[in-house]
């Protein structure tokens, strides 16, 4: 038998018996395995901390089906930032050679505090880091030379009490830290932590046959549960199935649901059928109740009305592919209503022009429904369901091109939402991460770190925005949401906001900033057209004459010059 055998053969015995008599000695097995990968990795470096988080932080592991969950923090060397992460990343790729299964038991992240202060207390959608030796505002979270290193993805997912919040150090109590409250903060955590629990959902509608499908079940409606109560109730808790016994007292009219995901918990030795028709309405309603009462904060706040401005349907550049699998998508091959997703991510990330959100008949709920179109999802086309305030994207790629994605309010992505109810304006609510200010200052700081990479930045995007497309046409679609970017943070400058939402308008557009931005515009419209079909790389020359014009845009162009309002 080899190692890899062995350590299937123990996981199978933990699911079976860690919850029995055997308990005991689970967890000292475990607590022994947790030492020593610590110790090896970060054994003699100096000034290195380790943390769990998860079952094995303030929660209960489910033996055998739970992962470590451990995150090694260095001080490093300010001399050289990411040598002493490197070295520890070393180790753990000589371990796991030698022992394959720890990779199916660790997840193993590694930091260094410079890059988690950087992240304390914020979102990708509030990132800021000002420095007082830096001319500008702000920097990336994503994309360039200022943005912090963060595998764990900690801007994506912070986790619901805060970043941090939920890391217990090895060998320390389990006293969890003060959660941050801050109601701005407080609302875009809980919703993170629900889109983090949407992307489970449709990895395990599209495979429901893993062996964690029915633990995951139980997540989806414990954690949807526990971002309820500390929403509404301000109620904290940490392990599932205190979760859903604090649920039922507060959520009566789930009882059925709840008592559900009770016995599910104690059925999982037996490798229980996942029960995912159960959890996954269970989920719609809970995430249609968070989104109400994220409303009602929006509500109490003021709201920025953004113009929205797009050509007709036949004039975002997709393939005859993309559009033949939209008809589809709907009884009777009728092809469904096309309009441009113009989401947090397609602002703020160079990507490819133009996906398009297709609205469909269909239950969110409905598990079949929900694989169906999370296997029809593609770069170019998002298949969405509308239900009681919630817009939910199912994805297949939840990591590539879904990331930042899958399910949306009114408030988080206020362009999709006016556009599917047919309005001409869309409401960004003045919330801290979520107002048209804030995110025209976000897509100005991803995209300002992206062309400072110079010619031929399409090339070294991180691998979930690359595509599957020549690295030149990216950079050409990304010359075009650099320059969206950077008009529409200046409209809202000049109190007249508007936001172009597709490539054809986004050239329009520049033609207003004069003569050359507008024939450097229509050149690469016309390139970007031509090469959608991604059969060859575009005119280089055409890429660079768009690329001066971007450069010399409000919000890019340096502080000296002022940005330039017409570019000759």
């Amino acid at each position: 038998m080899t190692l890899e055998e062995l350590g299937r053969a123990l996981q199978r015995q933990a699911i079976r018996t860690g919850s029995g008599p055997l308990r005991p000695v689970w967890a000292a097995t475990h607590r022994c395995v947790i030492w020593a990968v610590a110790i090896w990795v970060s054994g003699g470096l100096r000034d290195c901390r380790t943390y769990l988080k998860g079952g094995f932080g303030f929660g209960q592991p489910v033996y055998g089906l739970s992962d470590i969950d451990m995150i090694v923090v260095t001080d490093g060397d300010p001399a050289s930032p990411g040598k002493t992460r490197g070295r520890m990343l070393e180790r753990w790729r000589r371990l796991t050679v030698r022992f394959p299964t720890l990779k199916d038991l660790f997840q193993l992240w590694m930091y260094e505090e410079a890059d988690l202060r950087r992240m304390d207390g914020t979102t990708y959608l509030s990132f800021k880091q000002p420095a007082p030796d830096d001319e500008l505002p702000s920097a990336p979270a994503f994309l360039g030379r200022g943005a912090p290193s963060d595998p764990m993805a900690l801007l994506d997912r912070p986790g619901l009490y805060g970043p941090r919040r939920d890391w217990r150090r090895l060998g320390c109590p389990r006293r969890p830290p003060a959660p941050i409250c801050d109601l701005p903060a407080q609302t875009m955590f809980a919703w993170l932590e629900l889109r983090f629990l949407w992307t489970l959902a449709f990895l395990t509608v599209v495979d429901p046959t893993g062996d964690s499908a029915a633990y995951t079940c139980q997540k989806l409606v414990a954690d949807s549960a526990r971002i309820l109560l500390w929403l509404r109730f301000g109620e904290r808790t940490f392990d599932r199935e205190e979760t859903l016994r604090r649920a039922l007292r507060r959520m009566p009219e789930e009882e059925r649901a709840l008592r559900k995901a009770i016995d599910l918990g104690r059925q999982l030795p037996h490798r229980p059928r996942p029960p995912i028709d159960d959890a996954l309405p269970f989920l719609v309603r809970t995430s249609s109740t968070i989104a109400e009462h994220l409303t009602s904060a929006a509500d109490r706040a003021s709201a920025t009305e953004v113009r929205l401005a797009w050509d007709e349907p036949h004039r975002l550049l997709l393939s005859d592919e993309a559009i033949v699998r939209a008809s589809t998508l709907v009884t009777g091959g009728h092809r469904p209503a096309l309009v441009p997703l113009a989401d947090w991510r397609a602002r703020a990330v160079p990507q490819m022009l133009d996906p398009a959100l297709a609205v469909v008949p269909g239950d969110p709920g409905d598990p079949q429904r929900l694989r169906e179109l999370a296997q029809a999802n593609s770069i170019e086309l998002f298949p969405a369901l509308r239900t009681n305030g919630i817009l939910v994207l199912p994805i297949r790629d939840a990591w590539d091109h879904g990331r930042l994605r899958g399910i949306e309010w009114a408030g988080s992505d206020p362009v999709s939402i006016a556009l599917v109810d047919g309005a001409t304006t869309a409401s960004f609510p003045n919330l801290s991460g979520w107002s048209a200010r804030d995110c025209a200052r976000r897509a100005l700081d991803e995209h300002r770190g992206w062309l400072g990479l110079g010619a031929g930045a399409g090339g070294v995007l991180p691998y979930w925005i690359k595509g599957n497309t020549w690295p030149e046409v990216i950079e050409l679609a990304g010359l075009f949401t650099a320059a969206r970017a950077a008009m529409f943070a200046d409209s809202l400058e000049a109190g007249d906001p508007e936001l172009q939402l597709t490539a054809a308008t986004i050239a329009g557009r520049l033609a207003e900033y004069g003569t050359a931005a507008g024939t450097a515009a229509n050149a690469a419209y016309e390139e970007l057209s031509d090469c959608s079909g991604h059969t060859r790389a575009p005119n280089p020359h055409i890429v660079s004459a768009l690329r001066e014009v971007v450069q010399a845009l409000p919000g890019y162009a340096s502080p000296a010059s002022g940005g330039a309002r017409q570019i000759s």
